[in-house]
């Protein structure tokens, strides 16, 4: 398997079991796989962010950053929303 797969099968697996993949993890992964494959070889590898993208648009993965937790209605919703339109209206 090419180095390329082999880095696309663990971000799948990784996703699988609900952990968090960033792009720095992804590089770091994919010069360690690299430095196995290649021991002995002059080869040069560098997991620049023009490769990341490639490799992520390659492969069709999107890394998204968590929204934030949104705000919890309050407790009386209905109570506030009622108050709401009726002050509306009584505007227009």
């Amino acid at each position: 398997m090419d180095i390329d797969a082999e880095l696309a099968l663990w971000v799948k697996t990784e996703r699988e079991k609900r952990i968090r993949i960033s792009r720095r993890m992804i590089q770091v992964h994919a010069l360690e796989l690299f430095q196995k494959k290649a021991a002995g070889s002059s080869a040069e590898f560098r997991a620049s962010i023009g490769w990341l993208q490639k490799f992520l648009n390659r492969h069709n993965f999107r890394l998204r950053r968590p929204n934030t937790v949104c705000q919890k209605p309050p407790a009386e919703y209905e109570k506030v929303i009622v108050n709401f339109l009726m002050f509306v209206r009584k505007k227009l």
